[in-house]
């Protein structure tokens, strides 16, 4: 969205008094009402301060390289800038964002002139970041928080607009700065390089080995309802029997912990199962809630907020690599990540392995992660909860083969196509597949795809644990088992871990 003066010969006043209104600088004079009310009107919001914080500091010192500040001895914001994504990031005006001038998590205020001072303006304002013309290039920085109450229309504040809740699976990015001519979001989804289509080139034309399709692309809206019905099937035990290990654990489970938790959970969905860990732990500080959907996160932020006021929410609209690597340089104590349910199955070997290191490095020292695994068990039990007597898991994966006809126009007979899911022993893994059963012909972006009877597509593995090797892996991720709690049939654990320095990347 564009805004354009109708008349740029308007003068406009400055502390060097009257000149032409400049259309190319950024708006300035701004109250957070004028920022708020123009951002619903450009179809955006506002981004909160950490958002800010989180997508300037990338390019932060380019930014402040670029900038106009007090020693260029011009006092008012001019089209100084690249022109790029980034472009007065720094410098030109102090940048509205809808966070309140609060205390961060574990602030108290220190004796004395200064903690008054602190004490009194942290509240009834909201922060601005990002230094202005008037502020000294060596005082400026990426934290630095400046603040004034909505109404002001301080000569230098001015806005930056985000995005978020409309384009599923999207990260965070910075694009344009709020200026005059060209008032655009600064904080939207990045998009995703592997799409459906990507991926099916990647998996079904050009295969290395096995066909197979991320299971990532299974949940479209059809098939999320489809996996909300699997959860209370009678064959699905993974869900119930965790919910019954968290009430039957609770005291324990927070005992272990310890008070003042700082909750994040990667991948959280719409936060149901971290609300239910908020309402076991002793006073929780914080949750922060890590999801790639805007409207997930939403969700989950509003129903966190709702069920548990006292619990500052903090998201990160991101994947779980971008949002773990986010979190990890903040400074915050006592962390505990929580990887619910058997996520952690659904990656091979060495996927599990980055991704352990990854819980790691964002507990931080002295930091816990709490995993649930879903471990080895007679066959016949396993092959139940992933192919059920309703026909539902089948479903869910022959969705997929719709969803490739339906998306890219691949044209497979849908009515050729098995659903079938085998334990496979030497790899202590439900293997999940289509097999097709007739020869046939399809397209993936005008690329041929030929399948032969028997041919089969992988749409996800489900790898299933020992206490053994989740030692082992976890230990050559620098974590090292504290607690393990477990149903009466010893199907389900989940394993408190805490992080004990540099994992030693030789064990694998």
């Amino acid at each position: 969205s564009t805004i354009r003066f109708i008349n740029t010969a308007f003068p406009e006043f400055t502390l060097r008094g009257e000149r032409p209104l400049d259309p190319d600088a950024p708006a300035c004079h701004l109250s957070f009402y004028e920022a708020e009310a123009y951002a619903k009107w450009a179809g955006a919001r506002l981004p909160t301060e950490a958002e800010w914080e989180t997508a300037a500091r990338p390019s932060w010192d380019a930014a402040v390289e670029e900038g106009s500040f007090l020693e260029d001895e011009d006092p008012h914001p001019g089209r100084r800038g690249s022109g790029g994504p980034l472009n007065h990031l720094a410098g030109g005006v102090w940048e509205w964002t809808r966070s309140a001038h609060e205390p961060y998590p574990g602030y108290a205020p220190p004796a004395g002139a200064v903690g008054e001072y602190n004490g009194k303006f942290m509240c009834g304002s909201f922060v601005l970041r990002g230094g202005c013309c008037a502020t000294p290039r060596d005082h400026v920085r990426v934290t630095y928080r400046n603040f004034f109450r909505p109404g002001a229309r301080w000569a230098f504040s001015g806005v930056r607009l985000a995005r978020g809740g409309e384009p599923e699976g999207k990260k965070a990015r910075v694009t344009r700065t709020a200026r005059k001519t060209n008032l655009r979001p600064t904080i939207r989804g990045r998009q995703a390089e592997e799409t459906l289509e990507s991926d099916a080139i990647k998996g079904l034309v050009n295969p290395d080995g096995v066909r197979m399709l991320p299971a990532k692309h299974l949940y479209d809206a059809r098939g999320s309802e489809l996996f909300e019905r699997i959860c209370g099937l009678d064959e699905y035990y993974v869900t119930r029997t965790e919910n019954r290990i968290l009430g039957d654990a609770a005291s324990s489970i927070a005992e272990a912990v310890g008070p003042g938790a700082v909750l994040i959970e990667p991948g959280a969905g719409d936060g149901t199962k971290a609300r239910r860990l908020l309402e076991i732990l002793d006073e929780p500080r914080m949750f922060v809630p890590i999801e790639i959907s805007p409207s997930a996160l939403e969700t989950c932020v509003e129903q966190a907020a709702g069920a548990h006021p006292g619990v500052v929410v903090q998201p990160v609209c991101a994947g779980f690599s971008e949002g773990l690597e986010l979190i990890a340089g903040q400074p915050l104590e006592n962390r505990l990540v929580f990887f619910a349910g058997s996520t952690i199955g659904n990656t091979g070997r060495s996927g599990r392995a980055d991704l352990l290191r990854s819980f790691a490095k964002a507990a931080g020292a002295g930091g816990r992660v709490l995993v649930g695994f879903d471990m080895v068990k007679d066959p016949g039990v396993l092959e139940a909860a992933y192919d059920d007597a309703e026909g539902v898991s089948a479903a869910f994966g022959l969705n997929l083969i719709r969803r490739l006809n339906r998306e890219l126009d691949a044209g497979f007979d849908e009515d050729t196509f098995r659903y079938e899911a085998e334990w496979q022993a030497d790899e202590a893994r439900i293997r999940m597949s289509l097999v097709c059963e007739r020869a046939q012909a399809a397209t993936i972006a005008g690329r041929a795809v030929r399948l032969d009877a028997g041919d089969r597509i992988v749409t996800e593995y489900s790898h299933k644990f020992t206490e053994r090797s989740i030692a082992q892996e976890a230990g050559a991720a620098g974590l090292r088992p504290l607690r393990t709690w477990t149903d009466p049939d010893g199907w389900f654990s989940l394993v408190l871990f805490e992080t004990r320095g540099e994992a030693d990347h030789d064990q694998r």
